[in-house]
């Protein structure tokens, strides 16, 4: 139950503490030494990955890949770098304000960010689509997404805690992507008609009229032509005030249906929620 795993973290949490203290003060002090000469010799060297064009807020590297995001206005992008070849393989853009936050799961290529703008956006970071919820109050100060639990949770500067589940916004994105490409198909099939709604296209925001109907990644991903589509995923959230009384939220993070978020502004005390059942209740 929610108990025993909140115990499990913690006794985790202290078995790695208590690990770190079995190390001698001689040997930690041999150890930081061997450091400090590694960078002085140039044994040890940085690898410098350029393409932001102002400061980043933060980063999040998952196996070979490392996903950054500018939280400068004049920025505002995401980036998604492969560590071997260090370079940078995709931009992400649509956030409108500083983008303040994000998580990042490598084994689905999945990214959530929060941004400045009052949006948590949900992106395939190998194509470009994403998913746009515009339910945020203020600007979003953290975010996290627990992919075996089919989770995302968001925390803004007004003191809202914000869940959404992963497998509706999959779905929003899967029947945009769709809906597009069913649109693109029906209009390249009707070209040179004198039919006026032939020439009027969708967008890539999903509120395509075409049919929709399967298609392969492949077949999809030329029908689209490198249009990157965007879902409104607007009001598909369930919203609960954090406790801080108006005060931001600093951290969140959620995992097995219990949600932990604590404000910086407020008290020093943690909120524990269970969320196993997509609605906010205090954990027992």
């Amino acid at each position: 139950d929610q108990a025993q795993f909140a115990q499990s973290m913690l006794r985790n949490f202290t078995d790695a503490s208590q690990a770190s203290t079995k190390l001698s003060a001689r040997e930690l002090y041999r150890r930081s030494k061997d450091v400090e000469s590694n960078w002085e010799t140039g044994h040890s060297r940085g690898q410098t990955l350029k393409g932001h064009s102002d400061y980043i807020r933060c980063l999040q590297l998952s196996g070979q890949t490392v996903v950054s995001c500018s939280s400068s206005r004049s920025d505002c992008s995401i980036r998604v770098w492969d560590m071997e070849s260090r370079k940078c393989h995709q931009v992400l853009r649509g956030h409108m304000g500083p983008v303040w936050c994000l998580a990042f799961d490598g084994g689905t290529n999945r990214i959530a960010s929060g941004s400045d703008d009052y949006t948590v956006r949900y992106w395939n970071s190998s194509t470009g689509h994403s998913v746009a919820m515009q339910d945020p109050d203020s600007a979003v100060r953290c975010i996290h997404m627990d992919v075996p639990g089919r989770q995302l949770v968001a925390g803004t500067e007004f003191g809202r805690l914000l869940l959404w589940d992963v497998d509706h916004l999959e779905e929003l994105m899967s029947d945009a992507v769709e809906n597009v490409a069913s649109h693109l198909e029906s209009k390249g099939s009707r070209a040179g008609s004198s039919d006026p709604a032939a020439a009027s296209g969708t967008g890539v925001n999903g509120a395509g009229t075409g049919q929709a109907h399967s298609h392969g990644t492949e077949q999809l991903q030329q029908l689209l032509g490198g249009r990157r589509v965007v879902a409104d995923g607007s009001n598909h959230v369930h919203v609960v005030d954090g406790g801080g009384e108006g005060k931001a939220i600093s951290a969140v993070q959620v995992q097995g249906g219990l949600c932990a978020s604590t404000s910086s502004e407020a008290t020093s005390s943690i909120q524990l929620w269970d969320v196993s059942q997509n609605t906010w209740k205090l954990a027992a």
